[in-house]
Formats: C-alpha cells, sequence, structure tokens
C-alpha cells in the first residue's frame, strides 16, 4: 500500500488496495508556493523539507567515482519515506541529467526508522538526512562539469504532498585530489547509517497460521536487540508491531502476513536487520531471509 506521486502515474501500477490509496489521496494537501527566500541552484524548500545537492569532494578527480547526495532537511513532525514505505507513501526519487561520459548509481538508503500512527506504520526518515549517490565520471573532463537532478518525494504529516526540486551542482575538475567539501559529516554519518554486509547474520522463515516467524542467527557480538525492516512491501502488515522473542539463545522476530503475503514469500527476499544496542550507534546489516 502506497501513496504515489499524481504526476508519475507508472507508479501507481500494481498497488495493492486500492481503495486506501484513494482515501489517502483525498487527504493530500494543496501544494504550498515555494519559499522567497533566495538559494542558489543546488538548494530549494518548496515546502517542508528543504533539499539540497551536494558532494563530498569540493572538486571531481578525473575518472575517480565520488560521493553526492540529496540532503533533507525535514521541519518539525514532517517525514519522507525508505524504499518500502510501508502503509502509505512513496519513496524519494532522483532523475539525473550530466555531461557524456558521467553515470550514477542508485541511491544508497540510509537504514530507516519506523514511523508509527494508530494501526499504521511508515518507514522512513525525519530530521537531517542524506540520500547519497555515487557518481562516475570519466577519464577526461573540461574545467568544470554541472549535476542535474530532477528530485521527487512525498513529504508527511497530518497530510501528504508530493514535491519536487530541479537542482544543480556545478564541480570543478582536479587532476590531482580533491579537496573535502562543507558537507564531508553529512556524508560520513549518511555512511555509518547505510546497510553493512554481515557474514554470519542468517534469517531462516516459516509459516505458521497468519504469522510469519523469522529465526535470526547473529554473528558473535553482535546486538540480539533490534527490528528487521522487510524490503518487499506485501509480505508483512507494516502497521502491526512485531515482536522479537530471544529464549534459550534463539532470537525469533514475528509480524503478519498480508493477504497476499504467503504467494510473495517463496525462495528468499532481502531484509535489513537494524540494531538497538543498549549503548552505542544502531547498525544495519543485509540479511536475505529463506523459506524452510
Amino acid at each position: 500500500m502506497r501513496y504515489a506521486f499524481a504526476t508519475m502515474p507508472s507508479l501507481l501500477s500494481g498497488l495493492p488496495q486500492q481503495a486506501l490509496v484513494l482515501a489517502l489521496l483525498s487527504l493530500v494537501a494543496p501544494t504550498e508556493p515555494a519559499t522567497a527566500a533566495e538559494m542558489p541552484p543546488s538548494a530549494a524548500k518548496p515546502g517542508r523539507v528543504a533539499v539540497e545537492l551536494v558532494s563530498e569532494f569540493a572538486a571531481i578527480v578525473p575518472g575517480k567515482p565520488f560521493w553526492v547526495g540529496l540532503r533533507m532537511r525535514h521541519d518539525p513532525h514532517w517525514h519522507t519515506y525508505w524504499r518500502n514505505p510501508g502503509d502509505a507513501g512513496a519513496p524519494t526519487t532522483l532523475a539525473w541529467t550530466m555531461p557524456p561520459g558521467f553515470r550514477a548509481g542508485g541511491i544508497e538508503w540510509p537504514f530507516p526508522e519506523r514511523l508509527q500512527r494508530g494501526p499504521l506504520a511508515s518507514f522512513g526518515y525525519q530530521g537531517d538526512v542524506l540520500l547519497p549517490v555515487l557518481i562516475f565520471p570519466p577519464p577526461k573532463l573540461g574545467v568544470a562539469s554541472t549535476l542535474a537532478v530532477d528530485a521527487r518525494w512525498l513529504e508527511c504529516s497530518d497530510s501528504c504532498i508530493p514535491r519536487q526540486a530541479q537542482l544543480t551542482l556545478r564541480l570543478p575538475a582536479d587532476a590531482k585530489a580533491a579537496a573535502r567539501g562543507l558537507h564531508t559529516a553529512a556524508f560520513v554519518r549518511a555512511r555509518a547509517s547505510l546497510v553493512q554486509a554481515a557474514d554470519g547474520l542468517l534469517a531462516t522463515a516459516r509459516i505458521r497460521g497468519e504469522a510469519l516467524e523469522v529465526m535470526l542467527t547473529l554473528r558473535p557480538g553482535m546486538a540480539r536487540r533490534g527490528e528487521l525492516f522487510v524490503e518487499p512491501e506485501d509480505i508483512v502488515e507494516p502497521g502491526v508491531i512485531p515482536t522479537l522473542d530471544d529464549t534459550d539463545g534463539k532470537l525469533v522476530w514475528t509480524s503478519r502476513l498480508t493477504p497476499n503475503g504467503r504467494k510473495s514469500v517463496s525462495g528468499s527476499w532481502p531484509a535489513v536487520w537494524v540494531t538497538a544496542p543498549p549503548a552505542g550507534d544502531r547498525r544495519a546489516y543485509r540479511v536475505d531471509i529463506r523459506l524452510r
């Protein structure tokens, strides 16, 4: 179930429970006018989320990949969405226009947080978040290169509003090494919240009635408290708060299947295990859940 951009009908195809989507559409507030404040072409605030196209480095080294990202600063009580938005929503999208020879990777999604509201839940972001993207420049560059992106997102609080911004960032070329830019700390935080590979982290699942049980085998030293975020949208009910049972050394995460979930769990599917240690930073690890 998700809300999709009215200007992007392709996102609406194949969505489950269309009646709920239509009901959510009725809650959408009218688009607000853009802020009157002067902003550089790399930044905009058309509504409740300020966005900026930023680079980790102040220049481009020919042929050397580098990180850029969409930095999103949310007003209090407003949020945007992860790749699986939960009960309703749509993930942020980035469409790039770059000089010949450049190539952009996909969004490297930081792990989300559960945003529970009554019986419904969304998976997304609040506060200050950076969505990093790896850019691959060609081996030969001009004096400077301009990267442009069409950013689209859905910002929600009591209502949901689709937003869009055209952002550009011009970076000089440096044949040796580029100095770090003004947003280095944001990229360091973003990389710490990205999903990591974890040897020894295993997950097997079984269906018991309407429930999906996932048995987790963690690697030694990994925190045994946390939350599992299933990446495919139509497997478990987002609004049902899952349980985590740690008994006799067995860690079992349980949630409720969606009406179509039983058909969707054949084989294996990706998920993200986000640790919640008693003290220290949370970490996210990729895990493939296999039905046994």
